[in-house]
């Protein structure tokens, strides 16, 4: 069995990088898709449209570096990162501040 190796995990947590701040720019693009088809009874079916999106990183990962698990470690890696980024960008915002505040004053 190959193992992986110092380039393998280079590239597919460059994978995972560029795919994690696409899958948060999909954010928008599902919300506007959801806000459009909601009238006329579709709402759904945006989920179903973009779910390619979400799971382009693991695919991806493990057609260019074939080797057992590189797919998975792509796909955790990509959402790790869009989770990150998300939590910074929420923490940077003053009304997600206030939410913070109010929680540690609860503790």
């Amino acid at each position: 069995m190959k193992k992986l190796h110092v380039s393998d995990i280079i590239l597919i947590a460059l994978i995972a990088i560029i795919f994690g701040f696409i899958y948060l720019a999909s954010d928008g693009l599902y919300n506007a898709l959801t806000a459009l088809l909601t009238p006329i009874g579709y709402g759904m079916l945006a989920n179903d449209i973009m779910m390619g999106i979400w799971c382009m990183a693991g695919p991806l990962a493990g057609f260019l570096v074939r080797i057992p698990g590189s797919a998975f470690l792509g796909e955790f890696l990509g959402s790790c990162v869009r989770l990150v980024y998300s939590f910074l960008i929420c923490y940077n915002h003053d009304y997600c501040h206030l939410f913070v505040r109010f929680h540690k004053k609860r503790l």
